[in-house]
């Protein structure tokens, strides 16, 4: 049996000058999630509305905007080749992988896809992600696309076989 696998997020909360406040849907424009810093504090406000788990991945990705705050201009400068929209977007996908490599560590997912634990639901409740997150995260490191090559050839062999 298996045994959950989920990344404790206390420890960012527990940064000084680091605050949580959970808002209500209607409050958040569309957001799942935002990083400001006011009052000599990092604000850090979640849609308390979602999930648990896009809550969750939301702190890791909202946690990456307060890590990059005030180094921001500098390290996002060459993003985006001058287009803002481009280079917000490319800000987003960075803080969307950095959540996910933080709740689903590589050697984590590498000792449970070796004991045979290959189902995207199951590794989901295990890691207490997403199956979307999860399957993204998978396909990353290489264990969908291996997974899908395989099942592509084991296809091809029936068929051939059928044929016979």
């Amino acid at each position: 049996m298996w045994r959950i696998a989920e990344v404790a997020l206390g420890f960012i909360i527990e940064q000084p000058k680091v605050e949580l406040q959970l808002a209500p849907r209607f409050k958040m424009d569309g957001l799942f999630g935002l990083t400001t810093f006011t009052h000599g504090r990092y604000l850090i406000v979640i849609n308390k509305n979602d999930s648990h788990v896009r809550r969750r991945f939301t702190l890791a990705h909202e946690f990456r905007h307060l890590l990059d705050y005030t180094a921001a201009p500098t390290i996002h400068k060459s993003l985006g080749y001058g287009n803002e929209a481009r280079q917000a977007q490319q800000i987003e996908n960075i803080c969307n992988h950095f959540a996910a490599c933080l709740l689903v560590p590589r050697n984590w997912i590498k000792r449970a896809w070796a004991n045979g634990l290959q189902d995207v639901s199951t590794l989901a409740v295990m890691f207490n992600v997403s199956e979307e997150a999860m399957d993204r995260r998978l396909r990353f490191l290489g264990y969908q696309v291996a997974r899908r090559l395989v099942a592509a050839i084991a296809r091809d062999r029936a068929r051939g076989a059928a044929r016979g």
